[in-house]
């Protein structure tokens, strides 16, 4: 686990899930955009971002590796644990 809240990617027949933990906050939204930063977790980034939005604002923002498009992923949440899945 690292600071941001990342506990673990996990890649599938279905796609590649990526697995956070925010205890005590309530996820809002989710959603891929153009990377605008810089971020110490991503070694070869894609040029896209995932946006976290909370209840309490103070929006989370991670850079995605390369292999990652522009596209909608489906996600859950619940007990402080968010689920990113990023379809095939």
């Amino acid at each position: 686990e690292n600071e941001a809240g990342v506990l673990e990617s996990i890649t599938t027949k279905k796609g590649t899930y990526i697995i956070f933990e925010f205890s005590g906050k309530e996820v809002q939204n989710v959603v891929v955009a153009k990377d605008t930063g810089e971020d110490i977790y991503v070694e070869r980034p894609s040029g896209v971002a995932l946006l976290i939005s909370f209840k309490t604002g103070n929006d989370a923002r991670f850079n995605l590796p390369k292999g990652f498009k522009k596209k909608t992923p489906e996600w859950t949440f619940a007990n402080g644990i968010l689920e990113v899945l990023f379809k095939r």
